[in-house]
């Protein structure tokens, strides 16, 4: 009979809240009026739907080329089609990807390269399909190291492109933002310098937006802050407000022409997962119309200015570093004495603030918040309110080294 405030990425529902009327109402109408299409997909007034949506929130000269049941799938396409570019221009040689260290790009084989650098995929690597990993030069307020490691990460990319690029097929990122790896941030101006000097090369852009994508990082997609749009963007389950599993890879026009041949081949697009449930194409449907970008950007806008004024303050304390926040995405990571009383450290702050009925997520000594967009800016700042008082409380077993 509480009412909590879940401000945890990975909880179904953070993109815009829980129990959204429309979007409830789009599913409950959806169950049973529609069997599963899959293949060559009819046009049904639901799919159609679910294309016009897609073609009126993606970036100019993009199509929704492929229509998927989970975004490993869809992340797993972006791969393929970029090795069948290629292929399609002569250039089979190219079967390396490139993506930056300690990002996640989801569970599939396909991927297993683009993970390498997790430890968790170390038994992996054997098999993985090739990948270069560059330095990630992770930044927070007051970072005055960030234009050395920009430096480092720039040129360690340099280097490799002159001997190498003639058999890299794309760069894979998350756009500023590497989620799973502990909500890690880069400046945008270092990002589109690197895609800069990648695009000179001729490679191709490949955005995983399944986290980033509808405003999480204060536009409507990670990517539309950088300088050049990717030729392929991977969209998820956030597209359905997390409700149900699905995953689209939209493509540039420009590459579009050149996989025609797969893109319009039903058989194709079939035995590679093309195919969408109704009630989930009900709730893209019904999400994207939720999103309202013209008055959501402004709120947004907002949630982002509570962040950086509160995370000033927070950071002055002693126990708090590296905080660091985009859009409506915060993270702070906690400093702890006793090393090894770190977990539970991060342990006693999720209880404490579980008993004052907001749920946040730590990862390691990383605390996350990320309000969904239903939440209303004055709640926000009491949320900082309640963080700042659970901090003042600390037991000081966990700050000081005990005899």
């Amino acid at each position: 009979g509480q009412a909590y405030i879940d401000l945890s990425f990975c909880s179904t529902s953070n993109i815009l809240g829980h129990n959204i009327q429309t979007l409830q109402d789009a599913i409950s109408g959806a169950y049973g009026s529609s069997p599963q299409c899959s293949g060559h997909i009819p046009q049904t007034p639901t799919y159609q739907k679910l294309i016009d949506k897609l073609n009126h929130v993606l970036p100019d000269g993009h199509i929704p080329g492929f229509i998927t049941t989970h975004e490993s799938l869809a992340m797993d396409m972006a791969l393929k089609l970029a090795y069948l570019y290629w292929e399609s221009h002569n250039e089979k040689q190219r079967s390396t990807h490139i993506s930056l260290a300690h990002s996640y790009h989801g569970p599939s084989f396909g991927c297993l390269g683009l993970n390498a650098s997790l430890p968790s995929f170390d038994a992996f690597r054997p098999t993985a399909p090739n990948c270069e990993h560059i330095p990630f030069p992770h930044t927070w307020l007051n970072d005055t190291q960030v234009d050395h490691k920009e430096q480092i990460a720039y040129e360690r990319l340099a280097t490799y492109l002159d001997k190498n690029a003639s058999y890299v097929s794309a760069l894979v990122i998350e756009p500023m933002l590497q989620s799973m790896g502990g909500m890690h941030l880069c400046r945008p101006s270092f990002l589109s310098k690197v895609i800069e000097l990648v695009h000179s090369y001729g490679i191709l852009i490949i955005c995983d937006e399944r986290f980033t994508a509808l405003l999480r990082c204060g536009s409507l997609f990670g990517s539309n802050l950088l300088s050049i749009s990717p030729d392929m963007m991977v969209l998820g389950s956030s597209l359905t407000n997390g409700c149900f599993s699905f995953g689209a890879t939209s493509i540039s026009k420009r590459l579009a022409t050149s996989l025609n041949e797969h893109l319009n081949d039903p058989s194709f697009l079939d035995l590679h997962g093309h195919n969408v449930h109704h009630v989930s194409a009900c709730a893209v449907v019904a999400t994207l119309d939720h999103i309202n970008t013209a008055t959501m950007s402004e709120h947004v806008r907002q949630l982002y200015f509570v962040h950086e004024k509160r995370l000033r303050q927070l950071q002055q304390k002693l126990i708090i570093e590296k905080a660091r926040f985009i859009g409506t995405v915060a993270a702070f990571d906690f400093v702890c004495e006793r090393h090894n009383q770190l977990n539970q450290l991060t342990s006693w702050f999720q209880g404490a603030c579980a008993q004052e009925r907001i749920l946040v997520q730590c990862r390691g000594q990383t605390v996350y918040i990320i309000p969904p967009l239903c939440l209303s800016v004055a709640d926000l700042e009491k949320i900082y309110d309640v963080i700042d008082q659970i901090i003042a409380s600390v037991p000081l077993q966990f700050i000081t080294a005990c005899p």
